[in-house]
């Protein structure tokens, strides 16, 4: 009687646990359409009102999503203060202060952890912060944090020009920054080392932008260097006025969906060593584990087949693609900075094999200790079934407010007043006034 009641429980909890397994695109949708709608103060409440990010696991991802939604509202102080707490918690985060948590429950319970390229762009929003604030040398501090962090990416990939090893963006922001406050030998740097890792990169190949070949000329001859960068056009990006920098961030990023993904157990040539298999035998994936010989061990054969959750990134339906931009009455193109969206799927195939395979050796794992557990005592084995159901799932956590897609343009600017208009593709027109008076402006505007 309580086996058939167990059973039923069990049943029960397949049903509807699967359907109360919302992913983490779905518990912030909310707070996204009030983005959208810049209703900035409802998506501030909304993300304080969500229990999901009020957990312990989730609290970068909480700074990093209020933090972006304060600096939409303009109140960069406060973006600042949230920013600031998730880039620490970025270096507290290493991968292995959490990795049995991974291994023995599920990706999903463990301390949220920043990819690769959210880690750059917490810096430029930072940087923004406080060049608006009138604090440049904290956003120098900004620039410095950001070059230690290019350093790591390239070292965590070893070098890979397959791989996402630098962030030439974020090496243009540097090599703005530095140019604002007129040092042109570390802004060169910067220019140049963005240059290098468009010319190398096989993630970023026909992407770089033509101005960027202007701008290390340029850096290079007011540092005293004579450098050829072999620009075919020669853009002004500096007029009496000064110079306006003008980011044009668009659209929201990737989310991530679930897919569920049966394999089976093969054994392979040599002692201990075998093959996670596809139903389809199109991936394979070979680990080793030693499953005994005594009389009492489990077998591979016994495992059957294995059920995993797999997160996977989905393209964020764009309404914008296009914008004219114009300067005092005369066109001035935009350049594409950071492809937000092309970056988390390069990242999902880099690591996907890595991941997938950690994935299926935890299911395995989980799978052999209930059936151990089953062999001594099959009521209690079957309520350890239960619990991993409930508990398997895939991460389907990613930084949700940031742009799809970032561009940017150098505009020269006339003393005294221009106008600025940005006509985009739904008909929407963006305007307003920037005053020349000889120095560097940066600037952001958002559209969804």
């Amino acid at each position: 009687m309580l086996k058939y009641f167990l059973h039923t429980i069990f049943i029960i909890i397949i049903v509807f646990g699967f359907k109360s397994c919302a992913t983490y695109n779905q518990k912030i949708r909310k707070t996204k359409v009030a983005i959208v709608n810049s209703d900035f103060d409802k998506a501030l409440k909304t993300i304080n009102k969500n229990k999901f990010l009020n957990k312990k696991r989730n609290q970068l991802l909480y700074h990093l999503e209020i933090g972006k939604i304060y600096h939409l509202k303009g109140q960069y102080d406060s973006s600042n203060y949230h920013l600031n707490i998730a880039d620490n918690m970025m270096e507290e985060y290493a991968p292995f202060t959490d990795g049995l948590t991974s291994t023995f429950v599920n990706p999903a319970m463990r301390n949220y952890r920043a990819a690769a390229h959210e880690k750059i762009l917490v810096n430029y929003y930072k940087a923004l912060n406080y060049l608006y604030l009138g604090e440049k040398d904290d956003a120098l501090v900004e620039v410095r944090k950001l070059n230690l962090k290019q350093q790591a990416l390239s070292i965590s990939v070893k070098g890979k020009e397959k791989k996402y090893f630098q962030d030439p963006f974020g090496l243009i922001l540097m090599g703005m920054i530095y140019e604002s406050v007129n040092d042109f030998n570390n802004a060169f740097i910067a220019y140049r080392n963005a240059k290098e890792v468009y010319e190398k990169s096989k993630v970023f190949i026909g992407k770089m932008p033509p101005v960027l070949l202007n701008d290390v000329e340029r850096t290079a001859k007011l540092t005293g260097i004579n450098y050829n960068s072999k620009g075919d056009k020669l853009y002004k990006t500096k007029g009496k006025g000064g110079e306006l920098i003008l980011f044009w961030e668009n659209g929201l990023a990737p989310v991530k969906e679930e897919k569920n993904m049966i394999f089976t157990i093969n054994k392979l040539n040599g002692k201990g060593m075998y093959v996670f298999s596809d139903l389809n035998n199109t991936i394979q994936i070979p680990f080793s584990y030693n499953f005994g010989n005594n009389p009492n061990s489990i077998s591979p054969s016994d495992i059957g087949l294995l059920r995993v959750a797999s997160a996977y990134y989905v393209t964020n339906k764009q309404t914008t693609h296009r914008a004219k931009l114009t300067v005092n009455g005369e066109s001035v193109p935009f350049f594409i900075g950071e492809d937000v969206e092309q970056l988390a799927f390069q990242l999902e195939k880099e690591n996907y094999m890595k991941e997938l395979g950690e994935v299926l050796l935890r299911v395995m794992v989980k799978k052999i200790t209930e059936l151990k557990i089953s062999q001594k005592n099959e009521l209690v084995g079957l309520a350890v079934t239960i619990t991993n159901v409930i508990i398997e799932k895939s991460d389907t956590r990613n930084w949700q407010t940031l742009p799809n897609e970032i561009y940017f343009t150098r505009i020269p600017l006339e003393e005294g007043e221009n106008e600025i208009k940005i006509k985009l593709e739904n008909q929407k027109l963006i305007e307003f006034n920037v005053n020349g008076t000889g120095g560097m402006i940066f600037k952001n505007v958002v559209t969804y």
